[in-house]
């Protein structure tokens, strides 16, 4: 005797349906199935009318497919109605259940007269009660998925197709447009992905590309979390190789509100490192990517093109954000950990063309849990080549109230801001290895309208560069400031290459440059730390050697870096193009240390050396006056020695670079004996030493050596 396996009570519609001028109410229907071998072959369920309802319609395809327990899978609905396009106009939702863990093929591509581009188009227009068009509605969840291929989804006052269940793929869709791909019929959202994993919106080829355009949201992948039987897990979704926001040719504007949402979701992957699974987000009304919600983390946007059209090289702009990561209204629901970009060049996204009028920008990283993000190799600003402005909106990047991110090995050039970090809470994020109103190749001018960097609104304890050769940044060529701050303080900005910018190199306050006091006691941006104030700078034979002083608050440590530049700044402090070396120095109880440097770098005759200093705070200040380096070849002689009752005066006319030593010896028989008397450095100056000792010797030789 079969026994009674299940008794599924599905919910097919709960609306009133008018077809062929009767209303016909379907509330509930009741299914029972009884255990049988499988043992019949599978079989395909065909559409061959485009009536709501009734034999061969797709509403009574998605039935036998439920009612298909003795057939393997997959099951496949495939379509015949007469030849070429055809309008489908459900008057309810489509629900592809999954019936003993087979899988459902749902493939448009069957319908006579497909070429490539879908023809069979399913028209929400007349649902009346009901939400979204089709619905996995996988009861069981049994893992099977269904395949939705070739159609036209439009019109659907909810969701086009609902994905509440795993291992679901949509590919060679037109979903919010009509059959040419060319005119907006909106849903009110066009793929939705609700407690679901595994699933993949689009593909790596030309047909499996699906064309989300026209919607109130393109893509929305959402951890809803509200009932018992649902995993709590919206995780490992892929939409790859789509066109979100464009029209069937990726080069004109058909936009969604916005583009793809990612709500409290985890580790799904936006694009990837082969090309065809870059998605073109572009000209969406408003945000291009937005991942909000504290539950949003490790979710990766690599390889994709934001702003600009199929080609990389036109601007076709979202009308607010490329990327938007935040939680609005929530400050402490901020999602984190998320990847912008990657470490391999493939995995870099071009974000360029973002926003309207004042609103707008290429990332915009916002609120205070919305932390520990990463911005790492893409194009904020410039073309696929990297070569050309196509300029965001505002900023490049927007860190407000948000710490601990990291921006990292980005082209953020072209943009009337490259990076602004603002905001109190907008502490300890770290910008590094970036090219900063320069192309792709770190040498030819794609400035940034204003400053390259921007840290205001009292943004405290960021990081801009470091001590490592790779974390250098290069500021160059923009159109104000290389690097503002505003206001804040423990800032550090060391380890940079800034030059060639309209404004100061490194301004504090934002008000020119900021002349040194006598103890270091002020408040301000960085507490308008002094700079350096250099007195010589001497370079051959690949050495350099620098002197001067530094004046701060006492008994303090200053990390102290030499920059060498081929122009002085017009205000005669800074820049600072190359990092020649560092050191360390400590005031004394007045607040003063001299300094004299040797470094093993060679700087051209004519060229300008300029230092900056950090307190062991991390404040940083602006750059030195610049001083012009000059070349000594001789090393210094002894030209004078004068003795008195007191000792012997000991005159050196200057000469060479480095530091040079006056030795003593009382004897030149062997073994010879010098002692240091002094150490002198290279300068313009006379060279000047009393040995009070040197009465005590019946004779005493000296010399000058240079090691």
């Amino acid at each position: 005797m079969k026994s009674i396996c299940a008794i599924v009570i599905a919910v097919f519609c709960n609306c009133i349906r008018r077809f062929a001028k009767r209303a016909i109410t379907i509330s509930l229907l009741v299914f029972a199935f009884t255990q049988t071998p499988n043992v019949a072959r599978p079989k395909d369920f065909w559409v061959t009318t485009a009536e709501a309802t009734g034999p061969g319609s797709l509403y009574q395809a998605a039935r036998d497919v439920w009612e298909a327990v003795d057939q393997p899978g997959p099951h496949v609905i495939k379509f015949s109605v007469g030849k070429g396009p055809v309008t489908i106009s459900p008057i309810c939702t489509v629900i592809l259940s999954i019936n003993g863990g087979r899988s459902v093929v749902l493939d448009g591509t069957t319908q006579p007269g497909y070429t490539g581009s879908p023809i069979v188009e399913l028209d929400g227009s007349l649902m009346s009660g009901c939400s979204d068009l089709i619905d996995s509605g996988d009861f069981f969840r049994t893992g099977a998925g269904v395949t939705i291929r070739g159609l036209v989804l439009n019109r659907s006052p909810g969701a086009a197709i609902r994905l509440s269940t795993d291992n679901n793929v949509v590919e060679n869709c037109f979903v919010g447009t009509d059959i040419t791909g060319t005119i907006a019929l909106g849903n009110g959202t066009g793929i939705h992905i609700s407690d679901g994993r595994y699933n993949r919106i689009g593909g790596v080829t030309p047909q499996a590309r699906n064309l989300i355009s026209g919607n109130a949201v393109g893509i929305a992948i959402e951890r809803l979390g509200s009932c018992s039987q649902c995993i709590n897990d919206t995780s490992s979704n892929y939409v790859i190789g789509n066109l979100i926001g464009t029209d069937a040719t990726g080069r004109h504007r058909l936009g969604n509100e916005d583009g793809i949402l990612v709500v409290g979701a985890a580790k799904n992957r936006i694009g990837g490192l082969e090309p065809g699974e870059r998605n073109v987000i572009s000209g969406n009304l408003n945000d291009g990517i937005r991942i909000s919600w504290r539950s949003a983390i490790q979710n990766v946007i690599q390889g994709n093109f934001i702003g600009v059209d199929a080609t990389g090289t036109n601007r076709l702009g979202n009308g607010r954000i490329g990327v938007l990561i935040t939680h609005p209204g929530n400050p402490a629901a901020g999602a984190s950990s998320n990847l912008i970009g990657g470490l391999v060049p493939e995995a870099g996204n071009v974000i360029s063309g973002n926003g309207a009028g004042v609103i707008g920008g290429g990332v915009r990283i916002v609120e205070s849990n919305t932390a520990a993000n990463l911005v790492l190799g893409n194009l904020i600003g410039t073309d696929a080549t990297g070569k050309q402005a196509i300029p965001n909106v505002l900023s490049g990047v927007f860190v407000r109230s948000a710490p601990n991110n990291t921006i990292a090995s980005n082209v953020i050039s072209g943009n009337p801001v490259g990076v602004t970090i603002t905001e109190s809470n907008a502490m300890q994020n770290v910008v590094i290895g970036n090219r900063i109103g320069v192309d792709i190749t770190g040498t030819n001018a794609l400035p940034n309208t204003g400053p390259g960097i921007v840290v205001d609104n009292n943004a405290s304890h960021n990081l801009i560069g470091g001590t490592n050769a790779s974390w250098r940044n290069i500021v160059a060529f923009n159109g104000t400031e290389g690097v503002q701050v505003g206001s804040g303080t423990n800032n550090t900005i060391i380890g940079n290459s800034i030059f060639s910018n309209f404004g100061l190199g490194i301004d504090l306050g934002n008000d020119g440059v900021t002349l040194n006091d006598a103890d270091d006691s002020d408040s301000g941006a960085n507490y308008l730390i002094n700079h350096p104030m250099l007195t010589s700078a001497t370079s051959s034979d690949n050495n350099t050697t620098i002197a001067g002083t530094i004046n701060g608050q006492s008994r303090s440590i200053f990390r102290l870096e030499f920059f060498s530049s081929d122009f002085c700044d017009p205000s005669g402090f800074g820049e600072g193009k190359s990092l020649l070396g560092f050191t360390s120095v400590t005031t004394d109880g007045d607040g003063k240390a001299a300094f004299v440097v040797n470094l093993s770098a060679d700087v051209s005759l004519g060229h300008f050396v300029t230092a900056s200093a950090t307190d062991a705070a991390g404040n940083s200040s602006e750059f030195s006056r610049c001083v012009a380096v000059s070349t000594l070849t001789a090393p210094p002689a002894i030209r004078g020695l004068k003795f008195s009752g007191q000792g012997l005066e000991i005159v050196a006319l200057p000469g060479g670079s480095g530091i040079h030593h006056l030795e003593a010896t009382a004897n030149v028989r062997p073994t010879i004996v010098w002692t240091t008397l002094t150490n002198w450095p290279a300068g313009l100056s006379p060279l000047y030493y009393f040995d009070a000792e040197a009465a005590l010797f019946p004779q005493r030789f000296y010399r000058v050596v240079t090691p």
